[in-house]
């Protein structure tokens, strides 16, 4: 749907012209829209207000009911992240605004390396009755290999028509890169926090105290013995993970905090299978 210029009209306010992103999606990957402007040729943003209204899955319901401003991207970090179980079927359900867009999909990220794998596309439509508000619903199904702990869940409504005005092609989770030519024209990006756990019970997930110093710690604190753990991570008291660092295989690691504001943490070791195998609080002054 990218018009010759002639057919855009001047934006309405100085906010819906701005492009800028209302929340922060890193480690993640970019995924606003900047209805179809183009500064360089003189082209301004051409607001169309196609929307996600309302996210559904496993405990979570976001109400939003309407496009977010500025690049219509929001992190909800601010919700609770909902529990779901490794080899566990949930329904997700998404309610869309389809004033033009010919295609949505969703992703979880599975294996937490901070990246939509192809393969982590929980659902998607590629073909949407424009001009209608549609509500779609999906079965969910929970891989039992999925890392266990908080990870990203994206939903994106896209009217890109994939700069040519063709319909049915493959919806991707990012924009390619931050030119105009490469960020998605018109849609919404909704981010939020799920929890993956285990269905197996505290066999599996018998955890043990990690020994570290110092603490309570304000820049840094070193782990001992942990040797055969994947990662660490560091939950804040939302269950909001704040701090992911691969290990490695090394036996003792240290683990930066500057960035942390001051408050208690979890540290989780989690194993290259996603298991967890050791915790502990920690306090960072």
């Amino acid at each position: 749907m990218r018009l010759p210029s002639l057919f855009f009209v001047l934006c309405l306010s100085a906010v819906q012209c701005a492009y800028a992103q209302p929340n922060n999606p890193a480690p993640y990957c970019a995924a606003g829209f900047d209805d179809g402007a183009d500064p360089a040729n003189s082209i301004p943003a051409m607001p169309v207000p196609d929307a996600i209204l309302q996210v559904q899955l496993g405990t979570l319901n976001n109400n939003s009911n309407a496009q977010a401003g500025n690049d219509h991207y929001t992190y909800n970090s601010s919700i609770t992240a909902p529990t779901l179980l490794r080899g566990n079927t949930y329904t997700l359900s998404v309610k869309l605004d389809l004033q033009g867009g010919c295609g949505a999909a969703a992703w979880i990220d599975y294996n937490q390396n901070f990246v939509f794998d192809a393969g982590e596309k929980i659902w998607f439509n590629s073909s949407l009755p424009v001009g209608t508000i549609q509500t779609f619903t999906a079965a969910i199904s929970i891989p039992t290999t999925a890392a266990t702990g908080t990870t990203r869940f994206r939903v994106r409504l896209v009217e890109d028509d994939n700069y040519n005005m063709a319909n049915n092609y493959v919806i991707i989770p990012c924009n390619l890169s931050t030119t105009p030519a490469d960020v998605m024209d018109w849609g919404e990006t909704e981010d939020y926090n799920v929890s993956i756990a285990t269905t197996t019970g505290i066999t599996e997930q018998q955890s043990y105290s990690v020994e570290l110093f110092p603490n309570p710690a304000h820049e840094s604190v070193t782990l001992r013995n942990t040797a055969g753990a994947g990662y660490v991570e560091l939950l804040d008291v939302y269950g909001k993970t704040v701090l992911k660092q691969e290990l490695q295989g090394v036996s003792d690691a240290t683990i930066g905090l500057d960035a942390l504001a001051e408050g208690v943490y979890l540290l989780r070791l989690v194993s290259a299978e996603g298991r967890i195998t050791g915790t502990q609080k920690i306090i960072k002054k």
